[in-house]
């Protein structure tokens, strides 16, 4: 499996390095640029097409939101995360118009960021094609139940957390058949 591509774009050097450390705790993320404004995002992800950008929403020149607009302009457009030292119900309606596929507050990224991207990039799970379909029942059932707690702990509404829920279990019943017992 190759590694997800990172282009982290911030003002301040400091919130860069929490960044790239963040992303360090996992090996499935590979750091592979940095720019300080949305003009600097925008040549970088032009020249380097990462997968994910990390990106503050004020900086000079061009905001977060505006640089976000033009990403997913792209066909082959990375996924965006939104970064604020604050927000408000218009900056998060206007972060999610312009195609962000979510949003943190800075002081909250150490211990939200990963959980998100979880959620961004789920980790691959591979299946013994040997499993008898209890076991493989079992094995369904435990990653669903790790996704729900995933869900739980980067603070889904339930309402949403239940939809997200009832399509993953959708999907196992079609992608293993009628022989999982899942609840």
């Amino acid at each position: 499996m190759s590694n997800i591509r990172v282009l982290l774009v911030d003002d301040y050097p400091a919130f860069l390095e929490i960044l790239a450390t963040t992303l360090g705790k996992d090996a499935r993320f590979e750091v592979v640029g940095r720019a300080s404004s949305g003009v600097e995002a925008l040549s970088a992800a032009s020249r380097l097409r990462p997968d994910l950008v990390l990106m503050d929403v004020t900086m000079p020149f061009m905001d977060g939101i505006e640089a976000t607009k033009r990403l997913r302009m792209a066909p082959d457009s990375p996924r965006v995360v939104l970064f604020a030292m604050e927000t408000n119900s218009e900056r998060e309606a206007a972060a999610r118009q312009a195609g962000a596929d979510g949003m943190l507050f800075k002081y909250e990224v150490e211990q939200q960021l990963l959980p998100l991207l979880t959620i961004l990039f789920p980790l691959p799970t591979s299946v013994p094609t040997s499993m008898s379909n209890l076991a493989l029942t079992d094995f369904v059932t435990g990653r669903l139940n790790d996704y729900e707690k995933l869900l739980r702990r980067v603070g889904v509404a339930e309402q949403t957390r239940e939809e997200r829920l009832r399509g993953a279990r959708d999907f196992a019943v079609l992608l293993f058949g009628n022989g999982l017992y899942i609840k």
